[in-house]
């Protein structure tokens, strides 16, 4: 056997017989980029047991604290959609290239993105898609009836259903997609809607009147505490997230 051999085996048997809680260590201060923990997840059996632990995953993202950025959507029909952050295209972007579509141009287009999950649209935003990229999870949301009908400008935004959002495991948890709309007679009102993945359903529109035109600009929302918040030409609305009120 060669000195590197035995050297290598040597250390292969250290880390077979170190406890878990040892090895969960090595792997917590790992770059919290994704691809590091799905490389060393293919060492073996256990290593892999530890790193999909939901514990260990919570652990995980208090330790690091700030996310790392994956990469970025981009909505044009002539480049990627998905340009990674990392040098070399891994997993996620792999992933983020199989997100296909049957009809129209076969493109989901990118409308936002939080607490862990993506969200796109037909170009009809007759359909929705969520993604959660860590786990590689797809559900694909038929737009209610009530909102098609008659839709002239959609903005949509998704998050946690779990209080608190980010200090949660918003992977394991339920999410709602609240849909932001006004109608092509407007009457001097602008419509919410919210979609809830643990009950899959669309809750009934909402809406409130407004003075200015009603144009919505379809920048991504954001949020502030337990609201959604966006523009409409010349005014700036709130929606809350189990679509109970929406202010102008």
């Amino acid at each position: 056997m060669s000195e590197a051999t035995a050297v290598h085996s040597s250390a292969a048997a250290a880390a077979e017989s170190a406890p878990d809680d040892v090895i969960a260590e090595i792997l917590l201060r790992l770059p919290p980029h994704p691809s590091f923990l799905s490389r060393a997840s293919l060492v073996c059996n256990r290593w892999r047991r530890l790193a999909r632990d939901p514990g260990f995953l919570r652990r995980l993202r208090a330790f690091h604290r700030t996310p790392p950025v994956l990469g970025f959507f981009h909505n044009s029909p002539d480049l990627p959609r998905f340009v990674p952050a990392e040098g070399v295209p891994g997993r996620v972007a792999a992933e983020a290239a199989s997100l296909r579509r049957d009809g129209d141009d076969g493109m989901w287009w990118f409308v936002d993105c939080r607490h862990g999950r993506a969200l796109l649209r037909s170009r009809d935003w007759a359909e929705l898609l969520v993604w959660d990229p860590m786990t590689g999870e797809r559900r694909c949301i038929t737009v209610s009836s009530q909102i098609q009908e008659g839709a002239l400008d959609l903005n949509a935004a998704v998050f946690c259903a779990a209080s608190g959002g980010g200090d949660q495991d918003c992977h394991s948890s339920p999410f709602h997609v609240v849909v932001v709309f006004t109608t092509g007679q407007c009457h001097g009102r602008v419509f919410a809607c919210v979609y809830s993945s643990g009950i899959d359903a669309w809750g009934d529109p909402i809406s409130t009147p407004v003075t200015s035109p009603c144009e919505l600009y379809e920048e991504p929302l954001f949020l502030l505490g337990k609201l959604c918040i966006g523009f409409l030409m010349g005014a700036v609305y709130l929606s809350s997230n189990s679509a109970t009120n929406v202010y102008v």
